[in-house]
């Protein structure tokens, strides 16, 4: 079960992003998620300085908008994971069924264009059961959806949820840790904000887990060439 803090914090997080987002949607004149999705697909209608900083704005917010849904939304295979070696263990909890999950290992950013490691941790390591540890006694909750596997010790990773908003974060795992992250889709007003809270499980207790934000990757020669069409 969820603890007063952790919900605590999740309110305090959720509050900090939608304070951001309603000056952005006032601003701009934005009233709902697809709004936000369309305004980072399609030229503004008033051609002004402001409009194009605040869409700017608001498209990073979105971790990325078009380029992060329209990449990951297309990928089908399970992302690779270590049977050997320096290993941790990761629990993925979301609320939402409709979430997608995308884990790109050795790799602080996401790009377009991502090396055969790359893809889903919500298909085949659904309901998996690894028996790590369980502080939140998840395992007895019906309203989440759990995914568990195995990542690469001691070497960057960035997990990508996707839902009805999206967010991305990079850490390093450590040897025989065990994490835990739980992903929450909160719908204010006509729109969605995502918020994640991590923690590490090790030894059955949970301690809270700082990671950053993943932000996209320079582009590179390849994918330059590609968007001009070469």
């Amino acid at each position: 079960m969820q603890s007063p803090l952790d919900k605590k914090r999740l309110e305090k997080s959720a509050e900090r992003q939608s304070w951001q987002l309603h000056r952005l949607m006032k601003s701009t004149h934005v009233t709902s998620a697809n709004d936000y999705f369309q305004a980072c697909v399609k030229k503004p209608k008033e051609n002004t300085m402001k409009y194009h900083y605040l869409l700017l704005l608001l498209c990073l917010a979105l971790s990325g908008c078009a380029n992060l849904y329209g990449h990951f939304k297309s990928t089908t295979n399970d992302m690779y994971e270590p049977k050997d070696g320096d290993r941790a263990r990761v629990r993925v909890l979301n609320d939402d069924i409709s979430v997608r999950g995308v884990g790109l290992p050795n790799s602080t950013c996401f790009s377009s264009l991502q090396d055969e490691k790359s893809g889903r941790i919500d298909l085949g390591f659904r309901h998996r059961d690894l028996k790590m540890p369980d502080p939140h006694r998840s395992k007895e909750q019906n309203e989440y959806i759990r995914s568990e596997f195995y990542v690469r010790a001691n070497e960057p990773i960035v997990l990508i949820l996707l839902g009805s908003c999206g967010v991305g974060m990079t850490f390093v795992p450590e040897k025989d840790h065990d994490y835990e992250v739980i992903f929450h889709t909160i719908k204010d007003g006509n729109f969605y904000q995502c918020s994640r809270i991590v923690h590490d499980i090790t030894n059955g207790e949970a301690k809270p887990l700082k990671v950053r934000n993943s932000p996209s990757c320079p582009l590179t020669w390849k994918e330059q060439m590609i968007g001009k069409g070469k």
